[in-house]
């Protein structure tokens, strides 16, 4: 493995980085990604309608074999995370009017 320092130019770094992936499926919004390490990362995108509060299931593309180890909301709405397992997470979404969009990013060992 080539470690690349900070003077490394970025398509260095682009190329080191995908040295390590061992699978892609998906893009930013919507896959997941395997590390030569084991680590799994999921993104999943939830457009939610407009409603008083409710909550909101999201099912993972792979279900976690061992332990979440990094869980991540991004959204510009008020979302509280209700429940979490290997396979899904439930999420209370706050009232709106207008659609709204949540990202999860969620971690874990595959092995």
């Amino acid at each position: 493995m080539k470690i690349v320092d900070n003077k490394a130019s970025d398509n260095e770094r682009e190329k080191a980085a995908n040295a390590q992936v061992v699978r892609r499926v998906g893009d930013e919004k919507n896959g997941y990604i395997i590390y030569s390490s084991g680590l799994l990362r999921q993104t999943i995108t939830k457009v939610v309608e407009p409603s008083l509060e409710k909550k909101v299931l999201i099912v993972f593309p792979i279900a976690f074999p061992a332990e979440i180890i990094g869980f991540s909301i991004v959204s510009e709405c008020d979302v509280r995370l209700a429940s979490l397992n290997n396979s899904n997470c439930e999420m209370l979404v706050g009232s709106g009017q207008n659609k709204r969009e949540i990202k999860i990013i969620v971690s874990g060992m595959i092995y």
